[in-house]
């Protein structure tokens, strides 16, 4: 009868053999004590002498491990948009800031510019009858004198036409627009008026101060 170990032999040589054409070796194990100890003594050795290696990670390792790179992914992806988040209120509030930061000693051009476009705004609403937006206009103190119903009846008691913003001088907080006012008298219509508004800088904004 053939011996055992030289027949285990022959096999690895096969074995080798094929691996080469298919680098695929059926998994099996030879205990050291069937061929001694300079045969095949562990799985490990076995693998090196035939030119295979045991897989480095198993497959429950391996889906651990995409799932715990999924979870990394959905985590960055939520970082950014908290992110993106964060800097849109960023941006948004230094907006809005710049918009209420208007001041008694801020550049003359740009109370001029503030005034002349509420003035035109709040004329604007009395025009086209929004009187509750034209009331906002009003200075605090105004708004304090003068209820809302008050300044609706007075402001809807003439059909204005058009308003044009002829020029504006400021000094310190206290700004007075000069305006060309269109509007329907009774008997006449397109009538064309000049006057003049005061206008107030405070609390970060320009405001109309309603005449006594």
């Amino acid at each position: 009868m053939p011996d055992k170990c030289m027949l285990f032999n022959d096999n690895i040589v096969e074995l080798s053999r094929d691996s080469r054409l298919t680098r695929e070796v059926p998994f099996f194990s030879l205990e050291s004590y069937d061929c001694g100890i300079g045969a095949v003594a562990e799985d490990d050795r076995f693998s090196a002498r035939i030119g295979t290696r045991k897989p480095a990670v198993s497959e429950q390792d391996a889906i651990q491990m995409m799932r715990q790179g999924f979870k990394r992914g959905v985590t960055g992806a939520l970082a950014t948009v908290c992110e993106v988040r964060y800097l849109a209120v960023v941006v948004l509030a230094v907006l809005t800031a710049a918009c209420a930061t208007l001041r008694p000693d801020s550049p003359n051009e740009e109370k001029v510019k503030v005034v002349t476009q509420r003035a035109e705004a709040r004329w604007n609403a009395v025009i086209g009858k929004n009187f509750d937006a034209a009331y906002e206009y009003l200075s605090p103190s105004s708004r304090a004198a003068l209820p809302l119903a008050t300044f609706r009846a007075m402001a809807s008691r003439i059909a204005y036409r058009e308003i044009k913003v002829i020029a504006v001088s400021c000094e310190e907080q206290i700004c007075r627009a000069k305006l060309m006012l269109t509007y329907d008298a009774v008997g006449h219509k397109g009538v064309s008026t000049p006057f003049d508004e005061d206008w107030i800088i405070e609390k970060g904004q320009a405001w109309y101060v309603w005449p006594n």
